[in-house]
């Protein structure tokens, strides 16, 4: 998974020097998958993956269904919200753009 610069600019005037943003993989959603965000202290991120450019993380596990993926900022009338945006080549989508599942689920994406 890639990382926007303007997300890495935007969690790092959200979140403390101790603080990380854990990405999560629910079922549901119309496609599939959705991507729920919750801050947490650095000393819990044993054993998840970790972004190079921001202190975003993820299970290990969600690695296959991620690689593919860019975490941006989308504008919204209350501000900017982190929005996870895939290749459309790659993955089914849902109209709504709140969900979304591989193609060839099982298939590692590169």
């Amino acid at each position: 998974m890639k990382i926007s610069d303007d997300v890495a600019l935007f969690l790092s005037k959200r979140l403390s020097g101790s603080e990380g943003l854990l990405l999560n993989l629910e079922s549901g959603g119309c496609t599939g998958f959705k991507a729920n965000f919750e801050k947490i202290p650095i000393s819990d991120t044993e054993g998840l993956s970790l972004a190079d450019s921001a202190p975003v993380y993820w299970h290990p596990e969600s690695a296959h269904l991620l690689s593919g993926a860019l975490l941006t900022l989308k504008s919204e009338l209350l501000g900017d919200i982190l929005n996870l945006t895939v290749d459309k080549n790659l993955y089914e989508q849902c109209g709504c753009g709140s969900s979304f599942a591989p193609k060839k689920l099982g298939e590692e994406i590169e």
